[in-house]
Parts: structure tokens; sequence; C-alpha cells
């Protein structure tokens, strides 16, 4: 994982993010005020990185589709991307955790949401 943040980012604007269908809310954010370094590895599931700062542009959605099966969906920068049947762990061990924590957010705390209806989630497939 990445360093842990002392200072929050500051938000810049926040808004529904288009890039996916249905659209969910995202941030933009100023992190310079941060005691960051300048390049960074931030790990994503399935070993997925992105090296370098923190996002300027975020959104993370969560799913809770059974006992230990979610999906997700993040925007980082200009990436758009997807997860579907993660468990609890693959996503805990990620930096959206740090990232989020900055923003206010406890990454447990979105993942110990109630499962989800099984023509939500099959709704959620479809459009994403």
């Amino acid at each position: 994982m990445s360093t842990s943040f002392w200072t929050e980012p500051r938000i810049l604007s926040c808004h529904f993010e288009e890039d996916f269908d249905p659209h969910f809310p995202a941030f933009e954010l100023d992190w310079s005020s941060t005691p960051l370094a300048d390049r960074q590895t931030w790990e994503l599931p399935c070993g997925f990185q992105f090296v370098g700062q923190p996002p300027q542009r975020f959104g993370v959605e969560v799913l809770r589709t059974g006992t230990n099966s979610y999906h997700l969906r993040v925007l980082w920068n200009q990436a758009c991307l997807q997860w579907s049947r993660l468990q609890r762990h693959q996503i805990l061990g990620t930096s959206l955790a740090e990232v989020l924590a900055a923003l206010g957010t406890d990454l447990a705390w979105l993942l110990d949401q109630p499962v989800l209806p099984t023509q939500t989630v099959e709704s959620w497939r479809r459009a994403g």
C-alpha cells in the first residue's frame, strides 16, 4: 500500500460521473496540500496498479451481492474500472481504503452494507 495521509485533499467539485451507466458520485480533488511522495504505487483489485500521484478525479461504488461477494466500480483520473464477484479481502487489500479515509469514508463500513436484491444486481450488470 501507499503512504498514509496526514491531511485530507481539497474537494474542488462533486458531480455524477457519466462515464458509467448508471451514473455515480465522483470528486475532483486537489492533493497539493498533502505530504505525498511524487511517485507511488496505488494498488487496486486483481493486481491492477497506478503509479504516480493520488487521483485528481475519483469515484467509487461498492455493491454487496452476497455474504462475501461485491461488485466494484472505480473512477481514477481518466480510467473507469469495474470488477465483479470480488471478495472482501480483495477490496480491503487495496489503496482504496487510504484514498477513501482521506475523504472521511471508511471502506470497511461501505463493505458492511446489506446484500442487494437479485434484480438490482442484474440491472447493474446490464448497465455496466
